[in-house]
């Protein structure tokens, strides 16, 4: 690919210098900063000129001392320089911060799924209006909040 597309800070160097790149490789670049703003509330790199963000990657991320090492590992091969050496996104799906995660967040989801149940019929016998979020909204602020606040599962 050769195209340019997406949001300066998450967009991966080999794009912001105007080489032809795999869009598998810049997905997992984008993925990594994506990863690295759900666990910190932050993003890894501020710059908005290409040229100046290129230095600030090369210069790497400080990471907070309260993400856990597997967490620190997983972004910092998908935030590898070299796009060849970033990890599949089956490697990615793999990976023991991911996999221990997914095992927290599925949790949630199940206890979550039991009270919105039990919420419905709540209104279906009273008549009243409760106002939930719906599921996908709500499981996304969940894992959010999840990730940020409790990042080593």
């Amino acid at each position: 690919m050769s195209t340019f597309c997406g949001s300066m800070p998450y967009t991966a160097p080999e794009i912001l210098q105007g080489q032809k790149y795999k869009g598998e490789h810049a997905d997992i670049w984008s993925m990594g900063i994506i990863l690295y703003a759900m666990v910190t509330g932050k993003l890894p790199f501020t710059e908005f000129q290409p040229s100046k963000l290129l230095e600030e990657i090369k210069c790497g991320i400080l990471y907070n001392e309260r993400l856990s090492t597997a967490c620190q590992d997983l972004i910092s091969k998908m935030l590898q320089w070299k796009p060849a050496n970033r990890p599949a996104l089956s490697e990615v799906l793999t990976h023991p911060w991911m996999i221990s995660a997914a095992s927290i967040l599925f949790q949630k989801v199940r206890i979550f799924m039991a009270g919105s149940s039990e919420k419905k019929q709540h209104k279906e016998a009273t008549g009243t209006g409760l106002h939930v979020c719906s599921p996908p909204l709500m499981l996304e602020l969940q894992l959010a909040a999840l990730l940020r606040s409790n990042e080593q599962p």
